[in-house]
């Protein structure tokens, strides 16, 4: 019997399994130095897989398989919206999942630290186009394995 790869062999992905019981596929996209809000970021993942969405991060757990598969210090799903102020209640995931883990201290950003970024064993709050201009940011995509 022959078994189909659960994430798309054309660019790399990584399986995890750390969320909801269920596959993710996991995979680092290159950012474009010219973006101005962590919402293109949706773009971005696209552009790797039509289905892939910027990652929500849940647990611990993912934090180090995205270090373990040299994701760390990429852009995450997670980000503030326009005009927020810098909350736990304010945030939200671009992939429309549930804000459910914050692993900062939510005090240490500012209505203009609008993208996080994985740093192992966390996350970074960090102002989205300042962390993108320099040319070398990554963002983490996500989508469902088949």
């Amino acid at each position: 019997m022959l078994f189909s790869a659960p994430c798309p062999t054309s660019s790399t992905w990584y399986v995890s399994s750390y969320y909801d019981n269920r596959l993710r596929c996991l995979g680092a996209k290159h950012v474009p130095s010219n973006l101005t809000s962590p919402t293109q970021l949706i773009e971005v993942c696209q552009s790797k897989h039509p289905d892939a969405l910027p990652a929500s991060i849940h647990n611990v757990d993912e934090i180090i398989f995205i270090k373990n598969h040299s994701m760390n210090g990429a852009c995450s799903g997670l980000y503030l919206p326009s005009g927020k102020t810098f909350t736990a209640a304010n945030l939200k995931n671009l992939d429309g999942m549930a804000v459910d883990y914050l692993p900062f201290n939510t005090s240490s950003g500012t209505s203009s630290t609008n993208s996080l970024v994985v740093v192992s064993p966390g996350m970074k709050p960090e102002g989205f186009v300042s962390y993108i201009t320099p040319g070398l940011a990554n963002v983490i995509c996500a989508m469902w394995a088949t």
